[in-house]
């Protein structure tokens, strides 16, 4: 039988050395040393005596979890904090009317918002050409646990709002003073390669 041929770039997440080697060469009969636990195998498990030499991996299981935990750190993703990564980047949900009390259910990134009409009681501000509807109202993202960040301010006609502390809330929160209308929609970041 041929020396051991593993694949070490397709390890698992929590896999002993053990476990890897009968998953990927389930023939050779891999077996845990009785006095340190470390993977062994018959060289030839059809020959006349199979225990006569013995296959052993070059490094210990010790060193291989070293190796594995490095491996899987290395590929998990990494916390992007909440932003709004430009529009090629996010799939967006289905338009809903802006109103007060308005719930909106995520997961989300982050939402847009679309003021078309200004409401009665606030004061149009104009911000680098942008107006800005100064008090239209206020939006909070809520966690799957039902724990809310606190609120943020709306205004500009063409808004984008993102989390401050929660990396991907189950929902938005409105509230939207009496005579303004809009559109609102979720955004959700699509991995990039």
């Amino acid at each position: 039988m041929p020396a051991p041929a593993i694949n070490l770039l397709d390890v698992l997440a929590g896999e002993t050395l053990l476990e890897l080697l009968q998953r990927q060469e389930p023939a050779r009969g891999w077996l845990a040393d009785a006095n340190n636990g470390e993977p062994w195998a018959p060289w030839d498990p059809e020959a006349v005596n199979p225990y006569f030499i013995l296959v052993r991996p070059l490094f210990s299981s010790a060193q291989f979890n070293a190796w594995r935990d490095a491996r899987i750190a290395a590929t998990a993703p990494a916390y992007v904090a909440p932003t709004f990564p430009g529009d090629e980047n996010v799939e967006y949900g289905e338009p809903v009317e802006l109103v007060d009390q308005l719930v909106l259910d995520g997961p989300m990134d982050g939402v847009i918002v679309d003021i078309t009409s200004g409401p009665a009681r606030a004061g149009l501000r104009m911000i680098g050409g942008m107006q800005m509807w100064y008090g239209a109202g206020e939006l909070a993202f809520r966690s799957d646990t039902g724990f809310a960040e606190p609120w943020q301010y709306m205004g500009f006609e063409q808004g984008i709002y993102t989390p401050k502390s929660i990396s991907q809330p189950a929902v938005c929160l409105f509230r939207v003073l009496g005579g303004a209308t809009g559109i609102v929609r979720t955004f959700v970041r699509v991995p990039t390669s």
